[in-house]
């Protein structure tokens, strides 16, 4: 099966996971390291409209959603833990794009605080988390935007049981560590959890 860059249109049919193959060519931006500050690799602010690869992902995402959550709901109960899904915008295998699940653990190793608060507080019984990215040319950093997929009902009544175990086994939300590479302070207008926040440094 061939492993290549996005050509468009995206084939909606399946939902492939790269197995971290996707995030590997990326990892030194999306993960900690001695050198580079979070706020250095990771960035928030750039808008998905103004490149029509991340807007024709973004399409794909609407469209393929049902099966997004899906894969999402298997994910958390089977690994028992929140965490999100990870989309590198510039990776697919035959035109179909790929996920990859990241656990709490793993997002605590990015140092990036947004990463980390969506994860603790989004409702997993509800959504499934999604993070799209696109890595600049060197690899050395990363356009992120956040995608927050409802579970269809179908799914919540295919999983009921088990997502109620794997829902009733977690951590309070503020009972989640996040991980900073430097001190923040978080600007937000609070329409409630899940509202975008500025962080500044």
């Amino acid at each position: 099966m061939k492993t290549n860059s996005v050509h468009l249109p995206f084939n909606p049919s399946s939902i492939f996971e790269s197995q971290g193959t996707a995030l590997a060519s990326v990892s030194h931006a999306l993960f900690a390291n001695n050198k580079r500050k979070a706020r250095d690799r990771i960035y928030w602010f750039f808008s998905p409209d103004k490149d029509p690869r991340v807007v024709e992902f973004m399409k794909w995402v609407k469209v393929s959603s049902p099966q997004i959550a899906e894969l999402g709901v298997q994910k958390f109960i089977q690994t028992g833990e929140r965490g999100a899904l990870m989309a590198n915008v510039e990776f697919c295998i035959n035109t179909r794009p790929t996920l990859d699940w990241l656990t709490y653990a793993d997002l605590q190793k990015t140092m990036d605080f947004v990463l980390q608060e969506s994860a603790a507080w989004y409702n997993p019984a509800k959504h499934v988390l999604l993070f799209v990215f696109l890595p600049s040319k060197s690899t050395n950093s990363v356009a992120i935007w956040r995608k927050m997929i409802d579970i269809p009902d179908k799914t919540k009544r295919t999983f009921q049981s088990q997502l109620k175990t794997t829902v009733a086994g977690l951590k309070k939300p503020d009972e989640y560590a996040i991980h900073l590479d430097e001190y923040v302070v978080l600007y937000c207008v609070f329409l409630g959890r899940g509202s975008e926040c500025s962080v500044l440094f």
